[in-house]
């Protein structure tokens, strides 16, 4: 059974019914289920993102069809895709799933939001590995200066909450670029995971930023690292 045509933008509230829906009705399993299911997650993101920032930031409110949700195409929501279809033809409900998905790498556009805030993702879904009940791992990047540590605080609040109240595992973090490279350096197991860290709204450039600088630390701290790699290869 394919995936075509469901409402693009769950709500974060439905996102872990939406998942084991889209797990139910997809045909076979590996590489496009785990890329699907990433498409899922980063498009209610990006509708909880957008409704994070409404509050403080009115301008990037979320659009709304009939139906409530972020229609397919608009210019602040997801462009429309041609549908995957893995294999045969999928029955009226199925999910439509776009294959460029934002922020990774194929020039798809992000949800936008105002400079130095920037939501990132780490772990499965930076990897486009997720599975129907994998974790979301967050990080809410800023830049120290743009807006007060009171803003930024509330639009954590508002992301994580209504993650944590559907009843989603929720990774979160709220950090500037130096306390990303901060924790990469005195933690092996947190250096490797940010090597994957990936834009999923807002200020995409904060994030390069964070990855480009995090890069350069791995690369000449590697030698030192290199016993400790190691050892962690060896206990798994």
């Amino acid at each position: 059974m394919g995936v075509t045509d469901l409402d693009p933008a769950p709500a974060s509230r439905d996102l872990k019914r939406e998942r084991l829906a889209l797990a139910l009705r997809f045909s076979g399993d590996g590489p496009e289920l785990r890329g699907a299911l990433t498409d899922l997650v980063q498009r209610a993101l990006g509708v909880a993102w957008r409704e994070a920032l409404a509050p403080t930031f009115p301008g990037t409110s979320v659009p709304t069809g009939p139906s409530g949700r972020t229609p397919t195409g608009s210019p602040d929501g997801p462009p429309a895709e041609p549908s995957a279809s893995p294999s045969t033809e999928a029955p009226a409900g199925a999910l439509t799933v776009p294959e460029a998905a934002p922020g990774d790498g194929t020039g798809a556009p992000l949800p936008p939001g105002p400079d130095g805030l920037a939501l990132a993702v780490v772990g499965s879904v930076a990897r486009r590995e997720t599975g129907p009940a994998s974790d979301l791992d967050l990080v809410l990047v800023h830049d120290g200066r743009s807006h007060d540590a009171d803003t930024v605080s509330a639009l954590a609040d508002r992301l994580w909450y209504p993650l944590w109240d559907a009843g989603l595992r929720l990774d979160h973090a709220v950090r500037t670029v130096n306390q990303c490279r901060e924790v990469s350096a005195a933690d092996l197991s947190a250096a490797i995971g940010m090597l994957d860290l990936r834009p999923l709204a807002g200020d995409a450039g904060l994030v390069v930023r964070v990855r480009a600088a995090l890069l350069s630390d791995w690369r000449s701290g590697i030698r030192r690292r290199l016993p400790a790699l190691l050892d962690s290869l060896t206990e798994r």
